[in-house]
């Protein structure tokens, strides 16, 4: 998915760019914008130079939407499981089992965050600006 929108800051190889929502985002969600919002700001990778308050194109991935919602919801829906059946059938305790497997799901968001990070500023899943619409000077 292509979008048009404005640099806000630059940090060596990623730029923050601010996508305003369109008329048509509101039914559709793909885009991930906050219910109320107007706008949303992504991290893109810049390798094209852009500057601040440049009107650039930015790709959004769909490689990085759907591994992004496997690793939000699919894989935690696994460990939970994967907790309670191990738990239950050998510690035969719900509370414990209960803990083990908020645990287990707790843990799983720690190591997503980092995860996260990492992805964000890869081509194959992260967002790319791709071209420079408006130059500010």
């Amino acid at each position: 998915m292509k979008e048009i929108g404005i640099v806000k800051k630059t940090a060596q190889e990623t730029a923050s760019v601010e996508i305003n929502k369109k008329e048509e985002c509101s039914k559709c969600g793909m885009c991930m914008f906050p219910k109320n919002a107007r706008s949303m700001e992504v991290i893109a990778i810049n390798e094209i130079g852009a500057k601040e308050e440049d009107q650039v194109i930015v790709e959004i991935k769909d490689k990085g939407k759907m591994l992004g919602m496997t690793l939000v919801f699919v894989v935690p829906l696994l460990l939970l499981c994967l907790a309670i059946g191990l738990n239950y059938f050998f510690i035969k305790n719900e509370l414990i089992v209960l803990i083990m497997g908020v645990g287990a799901v707790v843990l799983w968001y720690v190591i997503l965050s980092f995860i996260d990070k990492k992805l964000k500023t890869t081509k194959k899943y992260g967002t790319e600006i791709i071209q420079i619409l408006k130059k500010e000077k």
